[in-house]
Order: structure tokens, then sequence, then C-alpha cells
């Protein structure tokens, strides 16, 4: 990746715990690597049945 920003993570666009997050610029530029070369043990997934129960109270993915 390059030309994207690391942001503090906080506001209505939380998607996941972590403190920090990334934004894509417009000018962003993604280049595919091998499946095995990123970890796929750091990901935390969420059933669907339970997806669908999330409220605006959540803290995650909600628009306020």
């Amino acid at each position: 990746m390059a030309y994207f920003s690391i942001v503090t993570n906080q506001g209505i666009y939380r998607a996941v715990e972590h403190e920090f997050k990334l934004v894509f610029l417009n000018r962003t530029s993604v280049v595919p690597v091998p499946d095995d070369a990123i970890s796929k043990t750091c990901f935390s997934f969420c059933p669907f049945d339970e997806f669908l129960k999330m409220t605006d109270d959540y803290v995650y993915l909600v628009g306020r």
C-alpha cells in the first residue's frame, strides 16, 4: 500500500477496537500479495445473525 493515512480510531466510523485506523486517499494504491503473506489470526468475525441484532448504541460501524 502507498499513499494512505493513519488516524485515531474514534467517532461514528469505528470498525474495530484498535486505537488507530487506515484511511484510503484518492491516490492510495494497493497491490496484491500471496494469501499466506498476511496472518489471518488477528481477525475476529461476528456471526451474521448476531450482526443483525446490533442496535444504534453499538460502538462499531453504526452511524449516528
